[in-house]
């Protein structure tokens, strides 16, 4: 008899001790009528999606990691950079944060911050840059401010500068070399001065490069092309917003004028027909906001349009490339969005729906999913092909309506081709 109470109590005990461990990730979890994979971190920036894995920067009680997803949600692997940040600053208070492919598999974490004095005008613009491997071992990284010289040589002149240099972007270059761009407006000449700012695959610096183009440009977002030329998103004050084709010794290939106020450039695309699919936001003529998908060829001509305000505004946060369809991923919201998205705060304001769209390749929607029941989700990124796995953010909502910052997770959405929920 004691024997048995002593086999009772040990199997209690046990229970009780495996009801308090926490659960390791995943963990599967009802989300209202839904069960979907559900991960007790948050995203810091937009996620990046490779063929069959997805990279994320994550945040898990105030901890940040670079970390890979597979198709069915198991991590990869996982490595901490909380190490990594510019020192005297947190994750939280970076004015930029990007995750960016490298050849091969291996990404690339960039991040900037501005630096003001005291009467509010710029004192550093300090960037960093931080290459992984594809199993996100560290490889090399770069930190250094923003360059200000007294003159710059442009072929045979040497130029004063009258203001200041302003960061724009960052990207890879073909020869390996990490570029950052920043701009100069030319008040005199009615033009823009870039400058370039070369690094080498250790994070040596290599030196600087100038080029001049006309136009008083402010200089958003760059892509570099499989030719080797930049796409960027740029601004004329006095003419509008426009996305120009140039090449590296200055040569504008073509420019394409907005005919509405765009308020944010999300994506470049290069598909594999050699074309750009473009992702913004817009306000349209009558006021209402929506996002804007653009299909754009190397002369500049636009194929479609695809205008995404069905019945909300629904904005494009990434695309998948299959063979025959693009597949979309981004929300859709009632809310217009000033001050730019950003996973570390936009989501946990208003109420947003994440939303994934395949299309064809001329842009006719095929099916369009919309996570039913949940409100403030936001699709980020899918993998996979035949079976989809979609990646968003929730956010909860706290009592009384008002929204919890503090409760953020990740979860995952197994969908089959033709668009249906299969969790």
């Amino acid at each position: 008899m004691m024997m048995k109470n002593l086999i009772c109590s040990f199997l209690i005990l046990s229970i009780f001790l495996l009801a308090s461990c926490e659960k390791e990730d995943p963990e599967i979890a009802p989300i209202d009528e839904l069960s979907a994979l559900s991960f007790s971190e948050s995203f810091v920036c937009q996620p990046l999606a490779f063929d069959n894995y997805l990279v994320a920067l994550i945040n898990r009680n105030n901890l940040n990691s670079l970390c890979a997803y597979d198709e069915q949600g198991n991590k990869l692997w996982q490595k901490p950079v909380d190490e990594y940040i510019i020192p005297g600053v947190s994750y939280s208070e970076l004015n930029y944060i990007k995750i960016a492919k490298l050849g091969s598999g291996s990404a690339i974490l960039n991040m900037f911050v501005i630096v003001f004095d005291k009467f509010q005008s710029i004192e550093n613009q300090i960037f960093k840059a931080v290459s992984f491997d594809v199993s996100g071992n560290f490889k090399w990284q770069l930190m250094d401010s923003i360059h200000q010289p007294d003159t710059i040589i442009i072929q045979q002149d040497t130029i004063a500068m009258d203001s200041i240099f302003i960061i724009a972007d960052s990207f890879q270059h073909a020869n390996g070399n990490h570029i950052v761009l920043s701009y100069q407006i030319d008040e005199k000449s009615d033009s823009t001065f870039l400058q370039f700012s070369n690094y080498n695959e250790n994070g040596s610096f290599q030196g600087d490069n100038y080029l001049k183009i006309k136009g008083k440009r402010l200089i958003y977002n760059i892509f570099l092309t499989s030719d080797n030329e930049l796409l960027m998103f740029n601004e004329i004050p006095t003419q509008g917003q426009s996305y120009i084709l140039m090449d590296f010794a200055g040569e504008i290939k073509f420019e394409i004028m907005s005919d509405r106020p765009i308020l944010e450039n999300y994506f470049f695309h290069e598909t594999r027909q050699g074309e750009f699919l473009i992702s913004s936001s817009v306000i349209d003529i009558s006021a209402n906001y929506k996002g804007v998908v653009l299909n754009v060829d190397k002369a500049g001509n636009i194929l479609w349009r695809n205008n995404l305000n069905n019945p909300q505004a629904t904005i494009v946060m990434s695309v998948t490339e299959n063979a025959d369809s693009y597949i979309f991923s981004g929300f859709n919201t009632e809310s217009t969005i000033l001050t730019g998205v950003d996973w570390r705060t936009t989501f946990s304001q208003n109420k947003f729906n994440a939303v994934l769209q395949k299309t064809d390749l001329n842009g006719q929607e095929i099916w369009r999913q919309m996570i039913p029941g949940i409100i403030n989700t936001s699709g980020a990124a899918s993998i996979g092909t035949d079976n989809i796995s979609f990646f968003a953010g929730k956010y909860d909502i706290a009592p009384g309506g008002k929204n919890d910052n503090s409760v953020k997770n990740i979860i995952l959405l197994k969908l089959n081709p033709e668009g249906l929920i299969l969790n």
